[in-house]
């Protein structure tokens, strides 16, 4: 899936993202979930389940609930809030934005120094 890289952002085609679908983004040594909820509406949150670090791109998603694969913990992509344990602790989330066709993902100010392009795999 092609990505561009801003300094603030990390940019993916809006129809390169299914709807229902979770995708992976890592970006240096993080990794984020992208989770586009309908048509007009993309969400992004740590890539890591708060539990036990599963890949929460490799999880289910459900409307806006993405489930970890790992122990069935469920959260609220728009907010990261824990809907169902054993995750107690909710995931962290980055603004999103949707322009032109591409989806938008902003990243934070430390994000800004990270090497090279994103790598993106589908979960």
């Amino acid at each position: 899936m092609p990505t561009r890289r801003r300094p603030d952002a990390v940019v993916l085609p809006l129809d390169d993202l299914p709807v229902g679908v979770a995708v992976s983004v890592a970006c240096g040594d993080r990794r984020i979930t992208v989770v586009r909820c309908g048509p007009d509406e993309v969400r992004a949150l740590d890539g890591d389940c708060t539990h036990a670090a599963g890949p929460t791109a490799q999880g289910t998603v459900d409307g806006c609930l993405l489930a970890c694969p790992w122990h069935g913990a469920v959260f609220d992509v728009r907010t990261g809030e824990v809907h169902r344990g054993p995750a107690r602790k909710p995931l962290a989330t980055y603004p999103t934005r949707v322009e032109d066709g591409w989806a938008v993902v902003v990243l934070s100010a430390q994000d800004e120094t990270v090497d090279g392009e994103p790598e993106v795999a589908r979960g």
